[in-house]
């Protein structure tokens, strides 16, 4: 498919078919039998009506579980609409669960001194790896890298869709999405969580929560099918809420009601929290007259560090967190040192190349944390401003290795008109000032997409948690990016060259001369590897073979047994 051709609608009316699986989808969840790393939902029915149930400071219904193993897990519940009140948890655990519900009312025998047990099965062992090792990511111990829950390495190779869920981004469309990118090796989305769903130009979800009532309801209702789909297919999501400027436009409060809520209701699903989209951003605020003030001396940080040190606080699961941050430039790191921020989510900013420096710099800081590359050039942006700059396929590959093999533990990609899920080009908003506007399903077939899922094949067959960035290892410069596990394992990457045929490397600081190594030729277009010369130990370093010719290329050098005596 030609990205930039002329744009034909898609057909507005979902197919027989693709409606048949959605409603099967959530049909199945609401029947399905507790199993581990899954949400299981309770009913409850309240003996009365309560005043605000959206209220934070009010504990209307907690569900204390605990499993035979003596684990124990508080979970807050929510109210669902009338009389109605759920509560939804993942067993981290297969056994016995017994639990009983509490209220700050205890008079109110429907939600009060309720009592009850679960038996939770293992996962299936077919099932997606979301779903059979738990989809509510941890820090590994060593902060190094993120886990699934069971501690298994989660390698975090995102798409963006900043438009999603939305009245455009709907169900059926998060479904396709999914399919796609998961069949490309993708492993989650940034997504975020505050449009109205039904009128693009009606309250979005933070009035809707100041308002309360039926209305905030509503939105809470729909917004379910979006989880329930992701969770079907084993699919994560990483949610933030609107901008930094939300603290410009909304109260404290009312962010606190907003997220009480929404941990409540989906704190059981398998998705991480970026709290807000580019958090740290320079201080704005509002005067009398309407007039917008930076002061460039302050951030937006404070307020919500605050914010995320509250939700921390309150999610039953202690789920590895983060903040969006600010383009490299503005980024002042403002929640580094908060325990509740479990990584790093960077933003290296749009027409840039990968600075490895920058990245060694970002890694080096205390205490330690993973560090992803969270927004870098999305694949189809356009600067017609000098210097030209066209965010392609090779920008892609060059952004997403330059920064994993510069010491990043993960990359989201993003490309111009999914990430704002434009669908019809007559409507683009902002995205328009980023070249040719294309609509997100032709943006879902850009190339660079399709060679992520190379990078996500080759990382995932070794040890990619073990690698560490050897810098300044080729030629004692970064023309080149070397990754090494211990003496066992290199990778070396080759960045776009000026050159056609780029001379032979030298790579210091791994292994020795007593370690024989192997070499292979991985190629990021298509994913195949050949076999290459084996390099030859000189005076201290390792002689490399040329690369093939002067794209980018990952060279796989493996020490190889020595022979016993």
């Amino acid at each position: 498919m030609n990205p930039l051709a002329p744009y034909r609608p898609p057909a507005r009316a979902p197919t027989a078919a693709r409606l048949a699986l959605l409603a099967a989808i959530l049909a199945a969840r609401l029947t399905a039998a507790p199993t581990q790393y899954r949400p299981v939902e309770l009913d409850f029915a309240a003996a009365r009506d309560h005043t605000d149930p959206f209220d934070p400071g009010r504990a209307y219904l907690t569900i204390n579980c605990t499993h035979e193993s003596g684990t124990t897990l508080a979970i807050p519940g929510f109210w669902d609409g009338g009389r109605t009140w759920r509560a939804r948890l993942q067993p981290q655990l297969a056994g016995r669960w017994a639990w009983t519900s509490a209220s700050d009312d205890p008079s109110d025998a429907g939600l009060h001194g309720r009592r009850g047990e679960i038996l939770v099965a293992p996962p299936s062992p077919d099932a997606p790896d979301q779903q059979r090792r738990g989809g509510i990511l941890r820090v590994a111990p060593d902060h190094t890298h993120l886990t699934y829950a069971d501690g298994t390495p989660f390698f975090w190779l995102a798409d963006t869709w900043w438009g999603m869920p939305s009245g455009v981004a709907t169900p059926e469309h998060l479904a396709r999405l999914i399919a796609r990118r998961r069949s490309q090796g993708f492993t989650l989305a940034q997504i975020h969580g505050h449009r109205n769903l039904s009128d693009p130009d009606g309250p979005d979800v933070f009035q809707l929560m100041e308002a309360g009532g039926d209305g905030a309801l509503a939105y809470w209702r729909r917004l379910d099918a979006y989880y329930r789909i992701a969770e079907e297919f084993g699919w994560h999501l990483c949610v933030g809420f609107y901008g930094y400027f939300s603290e410009m436009k909304y109260s404290l409060d009312t962010h606190h009601r907003l997220w009480s809520y929404f941990l409540a209701r989906y704190g059981a699903y398998p998705i991480t929290f970026l709290i807000t989209q580019e958090y740290n951003q320079p201080l704005e605020t509002r005067g009398a007259d309407g007039k917008t003030t930076r002061d460039p001396n302050r951030t937006h940080g404070p307020f919500f560090t605050a914010l995320g040190r509250w939700i921390h606080e309150r999610d039953p699961y202690r789920r590895a967190m983060t903040a969006h941050s600010a383009v490299r430039s503005r980024d002042r790191f403002d929640a580094w040192r908060e325990p509740w921020y479990g990584f790093a989510l960077l933003q290296n900013g749009h027409f840039t190349r990968p600075d490895p420096a920058h990245y060694r710099t970002v890694c080096a800081r205390e205490p330690k944390k993973p560090v992803i590359e969270g927004e870098a050039n999305y694949e189809g942006f356009v600067r017609p401003t000098p210097p030209p700059f066209t965010v392609d396929a090779t920008a892609i590959r060059a952004s997403a290795y330059g920064a994993i093999q510069s010491g990043c533990i993960g990359y989201s990609y993003g490309a111009q008109g999914l990430y704002a899920h434009i669908t019809n080009p007559a409507f683009p908003g902002p995205t328009a000032r980023w070249g040719p506007v294309l609509t997100w399903d032709q943006a879902l077939e850009l190339e660079g997409a399709r060679h992520m899922a190379h990078l996500g094949a080759l990382y995932r067959s070794l040890p990619w948690w073990r690698l560490s960035h050897l810098p300044n290892a080729i030629d004692g410069t970064d023309a080149a990016l070397a990754k090494a596990d211990g003496d066992r394992l290199c990778l070396v990457y080759f960045l776009p060259a000026d050159k056609p045929a780029p001379p032979a490397s030298r790579l210091s600081g791994f292994a020795n001369a007593g370690a024989p190594l192997s070499a292979m030729w991985f190629d990021p277009r298509s994913g195949a590897q050949t076999p290459a010369p084996a390099p030859a130990w000189d005076a201290g370093a390792w002689l490399l073979p040329p690369r093939p010719d002067g794209q980018d290329w990952m060279l796989i050098l493996r020490r190889q047994p020595t022979a016993s005596p």
